[in-house]
């Protein structure tokens, strides 16, 4: 197990797993934005998976740092979310530690860290010298890892609340957070390379989600995604901000491919670029520093 790659449990959607706010046996937490990462410790020696089983250990010389220092466990295996915080507003921003993740020359990886430095957030604990957690009750799991973490501004053990979580599902849509997970207690055991959706095993991710409307600038066929643009109004072509590959049902790829084929400009690459004339309103996560959408889904046409 230590050592190895791990697919962690992953999140269900509260579409298919609907769950309440305000449930005496439910565990509610922030939900980070960023990596999930599994942390692998034995005295000093630290490994850092993705939840694909990728090693990116050296990509976060500040996590390993922070988990040498931080696990105090001999042995343990940490189910993490990697982050960056802006240092103002203490947002997670999944864009600037999606970013470091993909350094993998060590001088722009010291520089990136010096300039955004990572936080590893610990929900939960796997194995700890060499007894695995996993059957264990989830409030047991939480207490036996705020005995082995020694928090820092590199290395915390995430906040949660058991009741009641509309307080906090409120605080992060002001604070303009993801949004908040919720975990049933009484869930038997932690279900590896599993998405449960049936309560009460199922972990549950609440989400803020916003609306935009844009313009379609292109669309590639296979698979069916569109390209879409925001058009300042000081400006007069859009500039594009997101693929979106979700929420389209067989109708609307036909009335959107008989409409476009009337606006076709030039091919680039596998996307045919049409002229900007059809405009879309479309869901997203949020939108990052440079302007993209995060998450997109498609939610209609918009007549002109």
């Amino acid at each position: 197990m230590l050592f190895t790659p791990l697919k962690p449990m992953l999140l269900s959607n509260i579409k298919k797993t609907p769950v309440s706010l305000s449930d005496p046996a439910v565990l509610y937490e922030p939900k980070y934005d960023g990596w999930r990462l599994l942390v692998h410790k034995k005295a000093s020696r630290i490994e850092i998976f993705t939840r694909h089983g990728n090693v990116v250990t050296e990509r976060f010389p500040d996590i390993v740092e922070a988990a040498v220092e931080g696990i105090s466990a001999h042995s343990a295996i940490l189910d993490c979310e990697g982050t960056c915080f802006h240092p103002d507003s203490r947002r997670p921003e999944f864009s600037v530690f999606d970013a470091r993740g993909k350094i993998t020359k060590m001088p722009k990886i010291v520089a990136a860290m010096r300039r955004h430095p990572a936080t590893l957030v610990a929900f939960d604990l796997l194995m700890v010298d060499n007894e695995q957690m996993g059957s264990y009750p989830i409030l047991m799991r939480k207490k036996k890892l705020s005995e082995i973490i020694r928090p820092s501004n590199s290395l915390i053990p995430t906040a949660y609340k058991i009741g009641d979580g509309r307080q906090l599902f409120e605080w992060t849509l002001i604070n303009k957070w993801e949004g908040i997970c919720a975990k049933h207690l009484n869930a038997a055991r932690y279900h590896f390379d599993s998405r449960p959706e049936t309560q009460p095993e199922a972990w549950v991710k609440i989400k803020h989600t916003q609306f935009e409307t844009v313009f379609i600038m292109g669309y590639q066929l296979s698979p069916f995604q569109l390209l879409v643009g925001l058009k300042p109004s000081n400006v007069s072509d859009p500039y594009p901000v997101a693929l979106v590959k979700f929420g389209f049902n067989n109708k609307d790829i036909r009335e959107f491919l008989m409409a476009a084929r009337l606006i076709h400009t030039v091919t680039r690459k596998n996307t045919q670029m049409i002229a900007p004339l059809i405009r879309c309103k479309v869901e997203y996560l949020e939108k990052t520093s440079n302007g993209a959408l995060r998450d997109c889904t498609f939610r209609g046409f918009i007549a002109n």
